[in-house]
């Protein structure tokens, strides 16, 4: 089957709401580009190209998706809290909704797929993009090299029962460049990042989009 993208999963993060979550409140402007390359992603699939996602502060979030032309989806989610608009660019038409549960942050969860998961352990659905390093240094998670790498890099490890997430970077840089999920000895999930990096805060990037005829929905 294949693995829903990041934006087709985002509206996940509504389950995601916890009393004991974290909250992700990068204070500048992330610009974050990765590719699913997980074991059942192979390369030519819609899945693995890559994604965009803007962090900022605790109310802002973009994810862009890459153009599915077999399906004429072209994905685009804005969240300017308390508004979120999910978009097909292909179509020109979305739905705009309005989150009135406080409290009114975003949450883009690196493994959102796996949030109807009742078996999956829900602390692991608080490592979001944009506050990776953070989830793992709350947890007191230890920096260790990479076995079997030479080229300096370092891994923080968090792991619940058969659940393990990993996070990798080089020793000289704070930014990601990998994630893994590990169930057992098994690789579930891998996340590389092709770009992570601040940019100029442009507030145009989560307005509502232009030229769309929007419907309105309901956030639950």
């Amino acid at each position: 089957m294949k693995k829903h993208p990041v934006a087709s999963v985002a509206m996940l993060f509504l389950a995601l709401a916890s009393a004991n979550a974290d909250v992700c409140s990068p204070p500048r402007l992330l610009k974050i580009v990765v590719e699913d390359r997980s074991p059942d992603m192979s390369g030519h699939d819609y899945g693995a190209l890559p994604r965009t996602i803007y962090r900022y502060r605790t109310t802002f979030a973009r994810i862009e998706e890459p153009i599915d032309a077999a399906n004429n989806i072209h994905g685009l989610i804005v969240f300017n809290e308390p508004n979120a608009w999910i978009v097909n660019l292909s179509k020109r038409e979305g739905t705009h909704l309005v989150d009135n549960t406080p409290p009114l942050i975003v949450r883009v969860a690196l493994f959102a797929d796996r949030a109807r998961d009742e078996s999956f352990p829900r602390e692991l659905l608080s490592l979001e993009f944009g506050c990776e390093k953070e989830f793992f240094d709350r947890r007191k998670a230890r920096e260790e090299p990479v076995p079997g790498n030479s080229s300096g890099r370092v891994q923080q490890t968090f792991a619940i029962g058969e659940w393990k997430a990993v996070l990798v970077r080089q020793n000289s840089a704070l930014t990601p460049l990998l994630a893994l999920l590990l169930h057992g000895d098994k690789v579930a999930t891998s996340v590389t990042y092709r770009r992570y990096e601040i940019v100029a805060a442009d507030m145009k990037l989560f307005e509502k989009p232009l030229g769309i005829q929007f419907r309105e929905g309901q956030r639950k």
